[in-house]
């Protein structure tokens, strides 16, 4: 997956820096002082390849001359640091789609979000659970008749399970919904597409590197 556009907010010396786009090679030029390596550290946030110091710190990081008003300024919420754009490429689409099936995804482009204090994300995935439905169904062997009413995968785990006999092939799509995170297919999503993310390495000194 490809990372396209990025947005900081509320982090250090940048109060908004708008939406930006990110290509195969993206430049950041001003002045010193100006806001380029705030930027990097931000988004290296997101998915650090040490695995540490993931979470953006109120005390630490955000506007000291707005540290007064943190409360009022964002409703009793923690402040959004990072906005980002992503979209899938062909290999990532290939495996998402050996788990949900074709069609699982409105959209190859998905949006991923990070607050203060906290070390998760908020992704915003554009998932279409019917055909994710659709989809398991088929896999379970379930008839188009049957399928008609199932547009929820919570549904196709109440059908199966509530019959008497169940073939292998039933049993299979049984253990992979409940295999979902909480047996949420929106969780099972993010997890797989989080699982293909790649990392981050902020660097000041590449002279140094192997």
């Amino acid at each position: 997956m490809r990372l396209t556009h990025a947005q900081i907010t509320n982090f250090r010396s940048v109060d908004d820096s708008t939406e930006f786009r990110i290509g195969d090679v993206t430049c950041l030029v001003g002045k010193n002082e100006s806001g380029k390596t705030t930027i990097l550290q931000a988004i290296e946030k997101l998915r650090p390849v040490s695995g540490k110091e993931k979470s953006y710190s109120k005390l630490k990081d955000y506007p000291r001359r707005h540290w007064s008003d943190y409360e009022e300024r964002h409703d009793g919420e923690e402040a959004r640091v990072l906005s980002t754009k992503w979209i899938l490429e062909a290999a990532d689409k290939s495996a998402f789609e050996s788990i949900f099936g074709k069609g699982a995804l409105n959209s190859e482009v998905f949006t991923v979000e990070k607050f203060y204090e906290s070390d998760g994300t908020i992704w915003h995935v554009p998932l279409n659970e019917a055909k994710v439905s659709q989809h398991l169904a088929q896999s379970a062997g379930i008839s188009s008749g049957d399928a008609q009413g199932l547009s929820k995968v919570s549904d196709i785990l109440a059908y199966l399970t509530g019959l008497q006999e169940k073939t292998d092939a039933q049993a299979a799509v049984i253990k992979k919904i409940q295999g979902f995170r909480d047996q949420r297919v929106m969780l099972a999503a993010i997890d797989a597409l989080s699982a293909r993310m790649p990392t981050f390495l902020y660097f000041s000194s590449y002279s140094l590197m192997n």
